[in-house]
């Protein structure tokens, strides 16, 4: 099968989980290519849409620009809701651009994260081009609404995204988008949509963009021969919590709750039990967490993937404050590397995590969060948990069990 993917980044959270997912397409023996707006890999296999394209490249830094002014001056919004998508109209991309870029026709093509790149006019255009059928992999729910890349307690994109809780001013916006994405996505043919969580795949279901279309769960793919438990000194009497995120100021990976619990398990520790622990933060950019004083904390920043891996494995709990998450992937690396997760329930959490591999808390509650890293670190046999979260991974979403679902979606098996 030839096969085009389309992404915004191939870096990040979600430019990442794209390489994977086309690793796996070319490893079962198709012919995948990744054409994206922002390129920082080194991947032969990923194709930067502007490079040799004086205009593109102009457009894109024009876009920037003008994408800073909207949000500063033009669309006022409420912060949490990342509505990205000033005007879907506008990012229109000539679909005969990819296929210059590529050496055959595509049979499948797969969207990706394409916020600031392309819209559904743009794909629609595609499939009249190649007659290819279309995968919308749903790495947020941008695909759903009128702009958000998720929408939190607002159910606008039930129906037609109205009075849209996002923006304080030009309200009918979201409108005009959601109307425009219906559009060209009611004249496209056999389209399939595949999200990562159940989560996800519910809000689909509740969409009137997609409820009415084929969905599929995939799980992100892991290669259980990189993401792997290794093994540290464990006579050490340190307890250590990881903690990660890409970038601390994003308000749905719910970082004041994170810090919340911190305090709240303070106030059940003993003294002399603080002092056994030891937080281990990675990413999170030039920003700081607010931990109480009587835990130690090591601020890594970005590690590479070798050293992820081993502070995954040295890991008594991993810890996931997400309010608002599709995923995160760090869940599913924790796992697959045997450390336990404690996490919220939204997102990936309520598919993978349980009492056997770690603890999913109640929604917004820093409270109950701070229990189950309580109860991980000091009620549970932690050597079982990690067993038993490294099995899980190993059966829910090895390499080979993704493989063979991609396999099934790209034929339409």
């Amino acid at each position: 099968m030839k096969i085009l993917n389309i992404s915004t980044y191939d870096y990040g959270g979600a430019g990442s989980a794209v390489l994977r997912i086309n690793e796996v397409l070319i490893n079962l023996n198709h012919t995948s290519k990744v054409v994206v707006f922002n390129k920082k890999s080194e991947d032969q296999n990923v194709i930067q849409l502007t490079d040799g394209n004086f205009i593109l490249f102009f457009k894109k830094i024009c876009r920037k620009v003008y994408h800073e002014f909207q949000k500063s001056l033009v669309f006022k919004f409420v912060e949490k809701y990342n509505f990205f998508n000033y005007s879907e109209e506008s990012r229109y991309v000539n679909p005969k651009l990819f296929l210059n870029k590529l050496d055959y026709i595509p049979e499948v093509i797969i969207i990706h994260y394409t916020s600031h790149f392309i819209n559904f006019k743009t794909i629609y255009e595609l499939q009249q081009l190649t007659k290819a059928r279309i995968i919308f992999n749903m790495l947020d729910t941008a695909f759903l609404t009128g702009g958000c890349h998720y929408s939190w307690n607002c159910l606008g994109y039930h129906n037609k995204c109205s009075d849209c809780s996002a923006l304080l001013i030009k309200k009918d916006l979201s409108i005009k988008n959601h109307s425009f994405k219906t559009q060209y996505l009611n004249k496209m043919q056999s389209v399939q949509l595949v999200a990562s969580s159940s989560w996800a795949i519910n809000q689909a279901k509740m969409s009137s963009l997609f409820k009415d279309f084929e969905k599929s769960l995939i799980y992100y793919p892991i290669d259980e021969n990189i993401f792997k438990p290794n093994k540290f000194d464990t006579t050490t009497t340190k307890k250590h919590i990881l903690f990660g995120t890409q970038d601390f100021r994003v308000l749905g990976k719910g970082i004041e709750y994170f810090e919340k619990a911190l305090e709240e398990l303070a106030i059940i520790l003993q003294k002399n039990q603080t002092n056994s622990i030891e937080i281990r933060i990675v990413g999170g950019g030039k920003s700081k967490l607010k931990i109480p004083s009587n835990f130690k904390a090591n601020y890594l920043g970005k590690v590479p993937i070798v050293k992820l891996i081993n502070e995954y494995s040295k890991a008594d709990v991993f810890v996931c404050s997400s309010i608002e998450d599709n995923g995160p992937m760090m869940i599913n690396e924790a796992l697959m590397c045997g450390s336990p997760v404690v996490c919220f329930d939204v997102g990936i959490g309520p598919d993978l995590v349980n009492n056997s591999t770690g603890y999913l808390a109640q929604n917004f509650s820093y409270e109950d969060l701070a229990k189950g890293i309580y109860k991980v670190l000091f009620e549970s046999d932690i050597e079982k948990l990690k067993n038993q979260s490294r099995n899980l991974a190993i059966n829910k979403y090895a390499t080979r069990i993704v493989a063979n679902s991609w396999e099934r979606l790209v034929n339409n098996i």
